[in-house]
């Protein structure tokens, strides 16, 4: 089923977007989708839909010189596998969703044209009935309702409504196209429109007042391996002169620094140098750090002292040697307690009460202060109702990334998505934070992108406790746990299946240590004696039979092989299975060529360029991103002590 196989495409977490048009409606014409905007007339989104190994890749574009957007569809047809688009005619994210009713109207109608002769197209339309089975009706050919066969020229597919009498006219939800035939097609398809009259022209589109677009401001890149740059002098000219050709304004580095009995700021000489060296080039260097457990309350302490550490370095500088901020990137839901509800708002206030504390400490001396977010903090939680981020501070109920708007100087917002447009993509996430920044008018907004690509990572669990007692164990006996995203120095993973909810230990590399294993075995007994199901075995190959059902289904994880755990000092076996964790192809610009990430990035600058509140694209890391850059060779043979570095993360 094609349409069900689309609808799994769409990302549980969609931005709402005021970016809609208004119905073009008149006695002979109703405009659904001029492809104007993000949203169309009716509320509806776009995607592509393919099935491996063929593809397909959406996105609307330009139509030459002209101002006006049309929609293009890039596929690649194998004979395995399907692939095409689809155009929403109601908002599937809308508890009343409202179907259309093209009822009273001869025809549907859109535009087409492809990138060679006679590329041929199946149109399929789904009402009601079919979306809620996620299916769709193939009514034909394009080209059974065109005058001739479609062609590298503009021609209009005119679809009498009278003959569509397995669908209820008065419920439309969903018009798809699907590519019969293999091989390579580019075709773009344009105003979407109910007529009474073959014979009604399309009006012009009105000039959008809010289409006009600032100066793309400078980007931000994320910054780990601060050490090894700033101790090699052509490392730290490869950043610099990137930085100048890659419209680079914010360096956000990783603080060299040990803690002692206090925290103290590494190679401050060679620091000093290379901030003065930015400054030459006007670009902001704010001093970067991060931890899930700094969120903690009890662990303040830390990234406190870290910001009294960079004012104290700033100190004992001059103007032209001093870090311009300080940035945090916490991320405090790898925290095992974010599954419960109640920990979750209890980790979010203690960490709006850091951020806040920092903000305060950094202004009065003359810093500035931002953290890092997750684009999804802002959309509904399907189970509570209310947004994933939501939490009661100083008084408002609001998503945590709004309280971190209204109190920081700047927020980088984890839009992590390698396409900009479409139902899933940076647009539909990004648009509404940027909208409520521009009512606050505080922070400015970094709008993240991701180029890194996490190697797959073999996780082993212990099968799990059903939901509710696994949420009621975080707040008793797995309390402590709760609060930290690793144990012995390996990170911690939550894996739900269906009602289950396991927790596991990602596994060394091959080149662990003997010392790294045991570590590995420890920690999984500590987490089966808390978390883990313990039934003397009587039930648990369904159990497992139905996990790894559950789990072949998620696109982030794959294999799976049982791996029991023994507990000698609880006298207990425990079941257990090992499966691979993989970082999944949309969230990453790692796999796209470089000239697909400047496509992207600037058609979603292009939007985002249009609220006051945007500061800028950011890029994470610098690391992976170099490794996108032309001459890369040449960059690296130049420089001595290169070396790969792995991410703390």
């Amino acid at each position: 089923m094609r349409l069900r196989f689309v609808m799994s495409l769409c990302a549980a977490f969609i931005a709402n977007s005021d970016s809609c048009i208004l119905a073009q409606d008149n006695d002979s014409l109703r405009v659904l989708d001029s492809f104007e905007h993000l949203q169309n007339s009716v509320g509806g989104y776009r995607n592509g839909f393919a099935k491996s190994p063929s593809t397909a890749i959406c996105r609307r574009v330009q139509q030459g010189d002209a101002a006006g957007y049309c929609f293009r569809i890039k596929a690649e047809r194998h004979q395995e596998g399907f692939c095409g688009a689809w155009i929403h005619l109601h908002n599937f994210r809308d508890t009343s969703p409202g179907f259309l009713d093209a009822s009273q109207w001869k025809y549907l109608t859109f535009r087409i044209r492809a990138d060679s002769p006679a590329v041929d197209v199946n149109v399929r339309l789904a009402d009601e009935k079919w979306i809620l089975i996620e299916d769709a009706v193939t009514i034909g050919p394009a080209s059974k309702w065109m005058n001739q066969p479609t062609s590298t020229e503009w021609q209009e597919v005119a679809i009498p409504l009278a003959e569509l009498r397995k669908l209820d006219l008065r419920r439309l939800g969903a018009l798809s196209l699907e590519f019969p035939k293999q091989g390579k097609f580019t075709i773009w398809v344009d105003d979407l429109c109910l007529k009474r009259s073959l014979t009604v022209d399309m009006p012009e589109t009105p000039v959008d007042a809010t289409s006009v677009v600032r100066v793309a401001p400078k980007r931000a890149i994320w910054v780990w391996p601060t050490e090894s740059i700033i101790n090699d002098p052509l490392q730290t000219q490869d950043l610099l002169e990137t930085c100048e050709s890659q419209r680079v304004g914010h360096l956000w580095i990783q603080l060299p620094y040990r803690i002692e009995s206090h925290v103290t700021i590494q190679n401050v000489d060679r620091l000093r140098a290379f901030i003065k060296q930015a400054h030459r080039q006007q670009i902001e260097v704010h001093a970067l750090d991060g931890s899930p457990e700094f969120a903690v309350r009890s662990a303040h302490s830390i990234p406190l002292a870290v910001v009294d550490a960079v004012v104290e370095f700033n100190s004992t500088c001059t103007l032209a040697e001093r870090f311009d901020g300080v940035h945090f990137d916490n991320e405090p839901y790898l925290l095992l307690g974010w599954s419960n509800r109640s920990l979750r708002e209890e980790i979010l206030h203690d960490l709006l009460t850091l951020n806040v504390a920092c903000q305060q400490k950094a202004r009065s001396a003359g810093l500035k202060f931002g953290v890092d977010v997750p684009f999804w903090w802002n959309a509904l939680d399907s189970e509570t109702g209310e947004l994933a981020g939501v939490v009661t501070f100083q008084g408002a109920r609001k998503s945590a990334t709004h309280h971190c708007i209204d109190h920081l100087d700047n927020v980088g917002i984890m839009n992590y998505r390698d396409q900009a447009d479409g139902a899933d993509g940076m647009l539909a996430h990004g648009i509404d934070i940027l909208k409520y920044a521009d009512e606050a008018a505080h922070a400015l907004v970094f709008m993240g992108v991701e180029t890194f690509r996490y190697e797959p990572q073999p996780v082993w669990f212990a099968l799990g406790l059903p939901n509710s007692e696994f949420t009621t164990a975080l707040k008793d006996r797995g309390r402590d746990l709760a609060l930290h995203s690793r144990l012995h120095g390996l990170r911690l993973h939550r894996l739900r299946t269906g009602n289950l909810v396991h927790i596991g230990v990602e596994l060394p590399g091959l080149s662990a240590t003997v010392e790294g294993s045991q570590q590995a075995e420890d920690a999984i007994r500590i987490l089966a004696r808390e978390f883990g199901h313990f039934s003397g075995g009587a039930d648990d190959q369904g159990l497992l039979a139905i996990a790894r059902k559950e789990a072949e289904r998620l696109s982030e994880w794959q294999d799976w092989s049982l791996r029991p755990i023994h507990d000698a000092g609880a006298g207990a076996t425990f079941s257990g299975f090992v499966t691979t964790r993989l970082m999944p192809s949309k969230v990453t610009f790692a796999d796209d060529s470089m000239a697909a990430f400047i496509d992207e990035t600037n058609f979603a600058e292009e939007t985002f360029g249009r609220y006051s509140s945007y500061g800028g694209l950011a890029i994470h890391s610098w690391e992976s991103y170099r490794r996108k850059l032309p001459n890369l060779a040449d960059r690296l043979s130049r420089s001595s002590n290169f070396r790969t570095f792995q991410l703390r993360h």
